[in-house]
């Protein structure tokens, strides 16, 4: 069995790596990206909940829990 250590992410990758990882999973239909994407985005949710609430990170996270929600509906 696996265990997963979560860290909490870097100013950096917060400023550079969430809305990069954001603009892919909102322009995909490629199901292995957003596989893969899912588990970055749950990596910076579990990481770093506080930082991209502070940042204003939550609507762009709804917004794509709403397309999957679109394609699993449709």
């Amino acid at each position: 069995m696996y265990t997963y250590t979560y860290i909490t992410p870097s100013l950096a990758q917060m400023r550079d790596a969430f809305p990069a990882l954001m603009h892919v999973l909102s322009s995909t239909d490629d199901a292995a990206a957003l596989q893969n994407g899912c588990e970055c985005l749950s990596a910076f949710l579990i990481g770093g909940a506080e930082q991209l609430t502070s940042a204003g990170a939550i609507e762009p996270i709804i917004q794509f829990v709403a397309m999957l929600l679109q394609l699993v509906c449709a």
